[in-house]
C-alpha cells in the first residue's frame, strides 16, 4: 500500500525540505525549484506565503516571492496549488466505513465541563 502513495509522501517530504533552505536571494529560488522537482511554482509560492520564519531568520522578501511567481508564468504546466483530484487513483471509493460499536466516554477529572459531562451522560435509545 506505501509503495502505491510513495510520491505523496516524496512531496511531503520536499516541502519540509523547502522550509528548511535559504530563502533569500535569487539563487536560493534555483535551489527551491531544483530541490522540490515535485512541487510546482504556485504550491512553492504558497508555501512560502504562508511560512512564519523563526526569530532568528529574516523574513522572506517581497522580491523573493515576487520572482517565484515570476518564473512560475514562465513555465508551462499545471500551477495549481492543490493536488489532481483524480491522482489518488479514486482510491477513497474503495474505503469502507466501520459500524463504531461503543464510543469512549472519558472525560478527565481535572476538566471543568459539566455540559459536556452531562451530554455524555445522555444515552441514546434508537
Amino acid at each position: 500500500m506505501l509503495g502505491d502513495n510513495k510520491h505523496h509522501l516524496e512531496r511531503l517530504n520536499q516541502a519540509v525540505k523547502l522550509l528548511q533552505l535559504p530563502k533569500s536571494t535569487p539563487a536560493d529560488i534555483d535551489v527551491m525549484i531544483e530541490v522540490c522537482s515535485l512541487l510546482n511554482h504556485a504550491q512553492i509560492r504558497k508555501l512560502l506565503l504562508i511560512y512564519a520564519v523563526s526569530d532568528y531568520e529574516n523574513p522572506i522578501s517581497s522580491n523573493i516571492l515576487t520572482e517565484v511567481t515570476r518564473r512560475g508564468t514562465e513555465t508551462a504546466g499545471n500551477d495549481s496549488v492543490l493536488l489532481d483530484g483524480n491522482e489518488l487513483g479514486d482510491q477513497v471509493l474503495y474505503l469502507k466505513a466501520r459500524k463504531v460499536e461503543v464510543i469512549e466516554k472519558f472525560v478527565p477529572p481535572r476538566l471543568r465541563i459539566p455540559r459536556v459531562r452531562a451530554l455524555l451522560q445522555f444515552q441514546y435509545v434508537g
